[in-house]
């Protein structure tokens, strides 16, 4: 297990997040791939809502040509292996306009080999990975009832919001109003 942070994010605070990561020039790969070539997207923004994974990787240039690919077994295609790759997982939030459900950044600091030796991710990548968690802690503001990071779209939409308590945030579901 390594360093995760939990937020709830509309889609313009991923865009916002966006332009804060770019002076690190993340690379952004989607979950599910057509084949065990790896392949890049533009952007983090939902482009086809519903039609996409809400999970994908972010990864540095120089770390690309060291992510593993493996399959997802059932025959639906290929995705990163993120225990042993130096990537940091976007999970993105959930959001039809009544439910927010909440998201997370995560990434692996070592994993086990076959022989069960511990094997620490390369120094550079977890720089660069906690200069992530950097920004998005500078970008987003805590929200101490989530337990989350919360961008600035999603907490004026929180306001006045009803609060269901399983972390899925929705205006028609009873239970207890946000800090």
């Amino acid at each position: 297990m390594g360093p995760q942070l939990k937020v709830l994010l509309l889609p313009e605070d991923v865009a916002s997040l966006e332009i804060g990561l770019a002076p690190l020039d993340p690379k952004w790969i989607p979950y599910g791939l057509q084949s065990s070539r790896l392949t890049t997207i533009p952007t983090a923004k939902l482009q086809h809502s519903g039609k996409e994974d809400l999970k994908l990787y972010l990864a540095r240039e120089e770390d690309l040509n060291l992510i593993r690919i493996r399959s997802l077994g059932d025959s639906s295609g290929w995705t990163v292996d993120s225990l042993r790759s130096p990537v940091v997982e976007f999970s993105r939030c959930f959001f039809d306009g009544v439910t927010l459900v909440a998201g997370r950044f995560f990434y692996d600091l070592a994993f086990l080999d076959q022989g069960g030796s511990c094997i620490h991710k390369e120094a550079g990548f977890l720089t660069w990975a906690e200069h992530v968690f950097r920004v998005l802690r500078k970008t987003l503001c805590r929200h101490t009832t989530f337990d989350a990071y919360v961008g600035p779209y999603a907490k004026e939409w929180l306001k006045g919001k009803l609060i269901h308590a399983t972390n899925t945030v929705s205006s028609n579901r009873r239970s207890r109003e946000p800090d």
